[in-house]
């Protein structure tokens, strides 16, 4: 594992993709937290007190089987000091989240996992992994509306975080929101002496321009130290209405009236770019105070106001930082309500800002960081929407970001990480636009880095984890270029890593898919090559990995489809070999597992594609058989299915093709 000193997260939250919202919003509590000044730098049993709760781990995408994402999970568990588990009947279901729980205690760190309650009854939302050695269930905070809910709830995860007693955390928090409240009525009064300077102001200009100027002049110097006060208030207030010492809905009405009054005094000086990029920041503090809500349209509203008073990317020099801030919120909030075209012209023009503030300060490679972490969210968004050239032009510059940084300081392993993450990205979306050699160039690359990561720390599971899955997308390329020999070898040398790796830690249940993948690619190779019982003997052993994972996890949807697709492996080669009864006696025990994932979920198109193809090779084993009204059966349940698909995606080309291709099959087997 990596050690305590490489650790580069504070916290990772663990969460089940149906508990994003959840997961989101206590991100929002987490990260960035700044603990009272009294007790930074206080000894605790997790280390001193630190200044500020930064930064803390979660992943924005759903969860999937794909070992390189398994990679990048596994090696941020192992770079976090604290694990947070959002607790939830999803959660107690997911294989992921409970391989996530079992990871981290694997490394001696139980004492520093932390469970926060959201939905369920304590009896069926805890995950198994996390009840394991407990004797009963785990202390946990309850986020529920009859627990802590949203106000204390948060702060007690803090609290366990920190090494704090709740108790004297939130009287901090009062104490400081008191302090906050003695402020706020302060800037009310100036607010309205600032009213009154204005209305002089303002009469005086009528008759003495010159008298009016040096009036307008003071009113703006103290309109400038009301608008600080107003944005340290905003600040504080949100805090605050995180411990629970300043409702949700007060602070709101707090942040309204400061907005309308500031928005009044600038008035005085339309036009002025110094009041108007101040009255900016604070629509900003607005829009990060309802994204830490939830409330993403007030978030947006609020940042939209922000650019609009900002104006265009060359207005305000002075104002880049702020500018660039609006818009982080504000795709930020484009991205979380699934508009992701426009959260990516968003990102586009905060990428321009980092880009200009990097190269104001090209010493800083924390800066240019920026500007690489902003093109991969550009090349993720566009690949999720299909745009593959678009995200390669992303992810490439996003690599050449990151190599100079590695360049500079070679010391550094978040840079060549950043390097290997940034090659394996470039080969995925190559892979993907059908440039198998391409992808391979990529591939090949990182698999050095992720080499050379491992060399330099050779008890870094995480480094080693990377280099097996780099051997094994280097396979899958060499394999679709047709060089079976080259996969085969490169698959492998893949399964001998990950055989240690599940050695080292029979319960990593990441480590054991990626095995189990491994297994099932050779053996399409073997099969490939006539190689029956090469082939055979790779997925009997693919089969036993799954078998004893999903029924260690029977409600993992994904454990369970690999399930069904081992056995349907098995059954072709039993079909190769002439086997035709053993074959449809594996095809039917891989059919019961695919119609239950369909019924679990009408509208998951991949489980009724498998379906669908598992029905088709139903019907035309029977139909090779000579049993015609059997295969017609199978043959109209499978356009049943069909025709399904094609109602959810009407646009699929292919589905539309496979119906009409069926459809003549049925019609065929019924005359004959």
């Amino acid at each position: 594992m990596v050690g305590a000193a490489a650790r580069r997260y504070c916290a990772f939250i663990s969460y089940s993709h149906r508990d994003r919202a959840a997961g989101d919003r206590l991100f929002k509590h987490l990260d960035g937290y700044r603990p009272p000044k009294a007790l930074v730098g206080r000894e605790t049993p997790f280390g001193p007190v630190p200044a500020r709760l930064y930064p803390v781990f979660r992943d924005r995408e759903e969860l999937s089987a794909s070992p390189a994402l398994a990679g990048r999970l596994e090696g941020a568990l192992a770079a976090s000091d604290h694990l947070v588990v959002v607790c939830s009947p999803a959660a107690a279901a997911s294989g992921w989240v409970n391989e996530e729980i079992r990871m981290f205690r694997s490394s001696g760190r139980g004492e520093r996992i932390h469970a926060a309650l959201v939905d369920g009854e304590p009896a069926e939302a805890f995950p198994a992994a996390l009840r394991e050695g407990e004797g009963g269930l785990p202390l946990a905070t309850d986020l529920r509306a009859q627990g802590d809910g949203w106000n204390d709830g948060p702060l007690k995860v803090i609290a366990g975080i920190l090494g704090l007693g709740f108790g004297e955390l939130k009287d901090r928090e009062i104490a400081r929101a008191r302090a906050r409240a003695r402020r706020n009525a302060a800037i009310a009064a100036l607010f309205a002496v600032l009213a009154i300077v204005a209305g002089i102001s303002t009469w005086r200009a009528v008759e003495r321009t010159r008298e009016a100027e040096a009036q307008l002049s003071r009113a703006e110097a103290a309109i400038l130290v009301a608008v600080e006060g107003v944005a340290r208030i905003a600040a504080q207030v949100e805090a605050g209405s995180r411990s629970g010492a300043v409702p949700s809905g007060r602070a709101r009405s707090l942040l309204s009236a400061a907005d309308a009054m500031v928005t009044g005094v600038v008035a005085l000086a339309p036009g002025n770019p110094r009041l108007l990029e101040e009255q900016g920041k604070l629509l900003i503090l607005f829009a990060r105070y309802y994204g830490s809500v939830g409330d993403f349209a007030a978030a947006r509203d609020a940042a939209v106001r922000a650019l609009s008073l900002f104006g265009g990317r060359e207005a305000y020099s002075g104002a880049a930082r702020s500018r660039s801030a609006a818009l982080i919120e504000l795709g930020d909030a484009l991205a979380a309500t699934g508009d992701r075209s426009e959260a990516i012209t968003v990102y586009e023009e905060s990428l321009d800002i980092f880009r200009r503030i990097a190269a104001a300060d090209p010493g800083d490679l924390w800066k240019a960081r920026d500007v690489a972490v902003t093109l991969e969210r550009i090349g993720d968004l566009r690949m999720g929407y299909g745009d593959r050239a678009g995200a390669l032009q992303a992810y490439e510059q996003s690599l050449g970001t990151a190599r100079r940084s590695a360049a500079a300081d070679a010391g550094n392993l978040v840079w060549t990480h950043d390097v290997w993450l940034g090659l394996d990205n470039i080969g995925d979306v190559r892979l993907a636009m059908g440039d198998s050699a391409g992808a391979l160039q990529a591939y090949d690359e990182s698999l050095d880095v992720a080499r050379r990561l491992a060399a330099r720390e050779p008890d870094g599971t995480a480094w080693t984890s990377e280099v097996a899955i780099s051997l094994q997308k280097t396979g899958d390329a060499r394999r679709q270029l047709g060089d079976s020999t080259g996969a085969l070898q490169a698959y492998h040398e893949s399964l001998r890593f990950a055989r240690e790796l599940t050695a080292a830690d029979p319960r990593n249940a990441i480590s054991a898919r990626h095995m189990a993948i491994l297994l099932e690619r050779i053996g399409d190779l073997r099969m490939r090559a006539s190689e029956r019982a090469g082939a055979l003997q790779a997925y009997e052993e693919s089969y036993a990995i799954r078998q004893q994972w999903a029924a260690v996890n029977p409600s993992d949807v994904e454990w369970a489809r690999d399930l069904s697709i081992s056995l349907q492996r098995i059954g072709d080669v039993r079909v190769a070999a002439g086997d035709r009864a053993g074959a449809l006696q594996v095809y039917e025990d891989s059919l019961v597992i695919r119609r239950r994932l369909a019924a679990a979920d009408l509208e998951n198109t991949k489980a009724a594609r498998d379906l669908y193809l598992l029905l088709l090779k139903f019907g035309q084993l029977y139909e090779g058989g000579g049993e015609r009204a059997t295969a017609a059966a199978y043959y109209r349940e499978a356009l049943e299915r069909i025709q399904r698909l094609v109602a959810l995606d009407p646009g699929n080309g292919q589905w539309t093709k496979d119906r009409t291709v069926l459809a003549e099959r049925l019609a065929a087997v019924q005359e004959q």
